[in-house]
């Protein structure tokens, strides 16, 4: 599966340059650069590069913010591994739960929400699984409220993680 150190390896070869390279605070992306400022003549180049690789890049105040574009989330939520969970005495109880609950029924890729994925991959790169608990319970509380449908290659992506020990 595809992580963010996978993601950060192709976005360094597209920058091709000095540039900071850091994960994104905001919900909105994956990752910042300041490459337009040192990049200056290559930076039309490496955006160019970066949007023929599917990454949408969006310029903020002298930086891009760096995010999957839609076919390429798409294809990352399909690519998503469907394996069995660990077993629920060997594993966080409330992480465990979150993925069983996200797994029970099946969710079209084009239909799932993207800001938990991007929370979710960022809490993997950091290994928090405490980001994770804070994030989704009130999340998925408004989703369900609002009848939306529910971010399953979340729970996937949570199932992974914990069968590797990562949470």
């Amino acid at each position: 599966m595809i992580l963010l150190k996978d993601l950060r390896g192709e976005l360094r070869q597209k920058l091709d340059g000095p540039c900071m390279l850091r994960v994104g605070r905001e919900d909105d992306s994956l990752f910042v650069t300041d490459a337009p400022k040192r990049l200056s003549d290559a930076a039309d180049e490496a955006r160019t590069a970066l949007e023929a690789g599917g990454w949408d890049v969006r310029p903020v105040g002298g930086l891009w913010r760096l995010d999957l574009g839609e076919d390429r989330w798409r294809s990352f939520i399909r690519s998503v591994p469907r394996e069995e969970g660990p077993d629920p005495m060997e594993a966080s109880l409330q992480l465990y739960s979150l993925a069983k609950r996200l797994t029970k029924a099946p969710v079209p890729a084009e239909d799932q929400p993207l800001l938990p994925l991007r929370i979710l991959l960022k809490a993997l790169d950091s290994g928090k699984a405490e980001a994770v608990l804070r994030f989704f319970p009130p999340y998925l509380a408004v989703l369900l409220r609002e009848k939306k449908p529910m971010p399953e290659a979340a729970g996937w992506i949570l199932t992974w993680a914990m069968n590797r020990g990562i949470f």
